[in-house]
């Protein structure tokens, strides 16, 4: 099987406009890979934990 070669990407304000919007609101990565405030109602993100990791899915949480 022939490997491609990596395609080289420039960042643009588009793209990391595009980015941002998959992220925060397609995906809702930030949901899980940020820390939230369990206390407060609809367990808001944490100012400034935004993509820093969060959440641990175990047994504590019935998963």
């Amino acid at each position: 099987m022939e490997r491609m070669a990596p395609e080289a990407l420039t960042s643009t304000p588009a793209r990391r406009a595009r980015g941002a919007y998959l992220v925060e609101h397609v995906t809702v990565c930030l949901d899980c890979h940020s820390q939230r405030d369990w206390d407060l109602y609809s367990a808001p993100i944490i100012a400034g934990t935004e993509g820093q990791g969060g959440e641990t899915f175990d047994d504590r949480h019935g998963v």
